[in-house]
């Protein structure tokens, strides 16, 4: 998977690993990682007032993410992927990359970590790829 990033997020070097579902960024404070475990995924279903996942991917594709979406998926993202303070992870962000980089970011992330990578399409048959749930 070749992910292009928005101009937003190129100045921070985005590096992408769709094998782990990750994007690591470099900003003037350090690197972050995001990254959606399945922790932060059960983390990101007990917060969403849709309740799901699918739910939200399903919003995502009809309407987009709101506000409160976007800091939802970005600090469970945060959070899977290391961070011991994601809320403060996410306010540094902005301002590297301002409130409309922050969308565009939950929505790579939520990209990576539910596109099928070439790998887990070319699996042996009695493997299951996970996929995106309906």
């Amino acid at each position: 998977m070749n992910m292009r990033f928005p101009p937003q997020l190129r100045s921070l070097a985005p590096r992408a690993n769709p094998h782990r579902g990750a994007i690591s960024l470099t900003l003037p404070s350090g690197e972050l990682c995001l990254q959606m475990t399945l922790a932060a995924l059960a983390e990101l279903e007990a917060e969403l007032a849709s309740g799901s996942t699918a739910a939200l991917l399903r919003k995502v594709g009809e309407e987009g993410l709101n506000a409160k979406e976007t800091q939802q998926v970005l600090v469970a993202a945060l959070r899977g992927g290391g961070a011991v303070n994601p809320a403060a992870s996410v306010e540094a962000l902005r301002q590297c990359i301002g409130v409309q980089g922050l969308f565009s970011l939950a929505l790579q992330v939520l990209l990576i970590t539910f596109t099928p990578t070439q790998r887990s399409e070319s699996l042996q048959s009695g493997e299951a790829a996970f996929r995106a749930p309906k």
